[in-house]
């Protein structure tokens, strides 16, 4: 009873800190699975029927496959996606087959197995059922396919006149299964009390959940304890703590600081719920750029700051966005990225980036991906890395591209290697890519903004706002400006006690100039504040007691 008790109320903490963070740690799998009811409806591999075992069984191999690549590279988000995609046919073995019908308990290991034997299956022209009589159907199995515990599935007819299902064949049963219509009548589903073989609902479901435990079992031996609990999102730094910093000659003078500032920071956040599940470093130079650097080490971390000198250069002006966009392409989402340099950006044709869509894709899998356009988004561009892959564009309007038109209606392909590059007309709304690939490949959608947000510390005075050093500033009351041409989305305090008030205002050009007021209540000597704008940028500024630097 006290283990019970102390579970439980674990369980309760987690899914109360999640909510608190505005996040439900079980709501990303759960919709991902109530999703392929709608996006796979049509296909008997999603949902274990029609007796397609080896291909509904591929479904989930590979989907699991694609989980763990994904969390390797802490790609968290769409881990989740794609593990609620393929509970799915997983569980609906245990509703649509007739695993319990035959005496099973506990679940079928080699579901979740390569290469293994499910068990003896009904060849296709092999009778399993019978009419069922009248509604009941507790005995429309037939009596070999049990007593020889042959497997089946059900047959689920789309069709109205047509029943889709081979000759004495069980169907699915329900009001929408139009192959339970034609002999043999009835079905074996148990998704429900009510269903056909509802008797059996609680059976199955205990199976179901059984099952889904080895799953997860099978994904945190491959993960580790710490990255599973990030895939779970139940750990709230499931994100990298990043560092962008310029390394050419004129940050000679800047560079100490600049080690001596990352450390602290480091230390600051070890041993707290702010500690990241994941380091990065980007250095960038006068025309280099990275490489990028990725550990889950602090330690090494620091040490290869600390290598980092300060020399070359070609001109006053450095490649800070090309740094930053390294970063944010080996970032997970939510991470916390900081750019030191002391020099205006060269490469301002970057500014305004933003990623509109990420993944990893399933090997031998058909997948759907969409993404959203608004009007402040140019330069569309869509990145592949794979081999051996197809895919289908769909634009909002309908128009749709092949991957073997490289001039065709929606834009132009370039390949170089196993590196596609899509470059998109602009259309305004919801695009889509369907993808098919023998191989794992990422695909990545970008496109630039306008609208972004830049902040200053401020201090009224006699009706105007005065802008402040971060040096000078004072924590116990300071007020943001954040000019983004547009709307922020959200502004919140991450550290501080004390309360927010926000207002609109149109500043210079006409621009919408957004105000956020901080008053500290008491032991505040920190304030920081995260604010994010209506395309997803995301900015924050720091004023820490003491010496302080605004990132």
């Amino acid at each position: 009873m006290t283990e019970t008790a102390l579970l439980n109320t674990t369980l309760q903490v987690c899914r109360d800190l999640t909510r608190s963070e505005g996040r439900d740690f079980t709501a990303p799998i759960k919709s991902r699975n109530a999703w392929v009811d709608i996006s796979h409806y049509f296909d008997a591999d999603y949902h274990f029927t029609d007796e397609r075992f080896v291909e509904s069984r591929k479904v989930i191999t590979d989907g699991l496959s694609v989980v763990k690549a994904n969390v390797k590279i802490s790609n968290f988000d769409a881990a989740r996606d794609t593990l609620g995609v393929i509970l799915h046919p997983l569980q609906d073995f245990y509703s649509h087959s007739n695993w319990v019908e035959i005496g099973n308990k506990v679940p079928n290991p080699n579901i979740i197995r390569r290469d293994t034997s499910i068990g003896k299956t009904a060849d296709r022209g092999r009778p399993t059922c019978r009419n069922c009589v009248g509604k009941d159907c507790r005995n429309n199995i037939l009596e070999d396919i049990l007593r020889e515990h042959i497997l089946t599935t059900s047959y689920f007819g789309y069709e109205p006149l047509f029943s889709g299902k081979p000759a004495g064949k069980c169907s699915h049963g329900g009001p929408f299964d139009f192959s339970s219509r034609a002999a043999p009548t009835g079905g074996i589903n148990k998704d429900t009390l009510d269903a056909e073989h509802g008797f059996l609902h609680r059976q199955a479901a205990a199976v179901a959940v059984a099952a889904t435990t080895e799953l997860l079992v099978d994904i945190r031996g491959a993960a580790g304890d710490a990255d599973f609990l990030r895939l779970m999102g139940i750990s709230r730094a499931s994100k990298a703590l990043c560092f962008v910093i310029d390394t050419t000659g004129s940050m000679s003078d800047d560079i100490d600081a600049v080690k001596s500032f990352t450390t602290s920071l480091i230390d600051s956040r070890r041993g707290t719920q702010e500690e990241p599940s994941l380091y990065i470093l980007v250095p960038f130079n006068d025309p280099d750029v990275g490489p990028l650097i990725r550990t889950t080490d602090s330690d090494f971390f620091k040490t290869q700051i600390n290598t980092l000198g300060a020399t070359g250069g070609q001109d006053t002006a450095e490649f800070n966005f090309s740094g930053l966009q390294l970063a944010l392409t080996g970032s997970p989402p939510r991470s916390d990225i900081f750019l030191f340099t002391n020099a205006p950006a060269n490469d301002t044709y970057l500014l305004g980036t933003v990623n509109l869509f990420q993944t990893v894709g399933s090997p031998g899998m058909a997948d759907c991906c969409s993404f959203s356009v608004d009007q402040s988004v140019t330069n569309l561009t869509v990145y592949i890395t794979g081999r051996s892959l197809s895919f289908t564009l769909t634009s909002p309007s309908g128009l749709s591209q092949s991957n073997l038109e490289l001039n065709g209606s929606l834009g132009t392909i370039q390949t170089v290697g196993n590196f596609l590059t899509l470059r998109l007309n602009k259309e305004v709304g919801t695009w889509e890519i369907r993808m098919t690939s023998t191989q794992l490949y990422t695909l990545k959608v970008i496109g630039q903004s306008a609208l972004d947000f830049l902040f200053d510390f401020v201090e009224v005075s006699e009706g105007s706002f005065q802008r402040q050093s971060s040096t000078s500033l004072r924590a116990s009351s300071i007020t943001l400006t954040a000019d983004s041409n547009g709307v922020l989305r959200s502004v919140r305090l991450r550290q501080g006690n004390g309360t927010l008030n926000t207002s609109t205002v149109v500043g210079a050009h006409g621009y919408s100039l957004t105000l956020v007021s901080y008053s500290a209540s008491c032991c505040s000597p920190d304030v920081e504040l995260v604010a994010v704008d209506r395309v997803g940028n995301v900015g924050s500024c720091l004023a820490p007691s003491g010496r302080q630097k605004t990132p």
